[in-house]
């Protein structure tokens, strides 16, 4: 049990309490603090030898709903094997490990830097913008940025440049 006073500005202070026994998604104690931009044994983003530590990054971070995945972009190329494209990615951090979704559908690197991640509220789907021109196919407009959809459900998911209803992407994006 976690107790917090909380004072809404109206009144007397008030005492909440937060039962948390169970669940997975709270760790022991509140305010806790976990680093995401990690690779899956837990190493931190790095570059490989002879690469500029001045040079990198993890940002722009979005998290799911159920607070189980992260988004974000990194120039690390030690977060996933066989990151050799030297570009910025983008990654998901979450239960199942760190992926890489700034790829084409067969797992090919992107050869643009990939960045500004958004999650979908139950991490399912993730939206970026890309300077690459590989990650789908007749992308014409060269390395001109673009947004693409990632879909994690279904590991065959197709990334697509989409124009969505505003009601379906505030549902899903909100």
């Amino acid at each position: 049990m976690h107790q917090r006073s909380v004072n809404p500005g109206i009144g007397p202070a008030q005492t909440l309490t937060y039962d948390y026994t169970g669940d997975p998604r709270y760790h022991q104690s509140i305010g806790a603090i976990t680093r995401m931009s990690v690779a899956d044994g837990g190493s931190q983003a790095s570059l490989q030898p002879g690469g500029s530590p001045y040079a990198l990054s993890s940002s722009s971070p979005a998290i799911s709903s159920d607070g189980q995945r992260v988004a974000f972009q990194s120039n690390a190329d030690n977060l996933v094997p066989n990151d050799y494209n030297g570009m910025t990615d983008v990654f998901v951090r979450g239960t199942g490990g760190t992926t890489r979704e700034s790829v084409t559908t067969g797992g090919a690197e992107s050869n643009g830097n990939s960045q500004f991640p958004r999650m979908s509220r139950d991490g399912g789907y993730v939206v970026f913008d890309s300077q690459a021109n590989n990650l789908v196919a007749q992308d014409y407009n060269g390395y001109t940025n673009d947004i693409y959809l990632r879909e994690r459900l279904v590991p065959s998911a197709t990334p697509t440049t989409s124009t969505c209803e505003s009601g379906w992407f505030l549902q899903r994006f909100g």
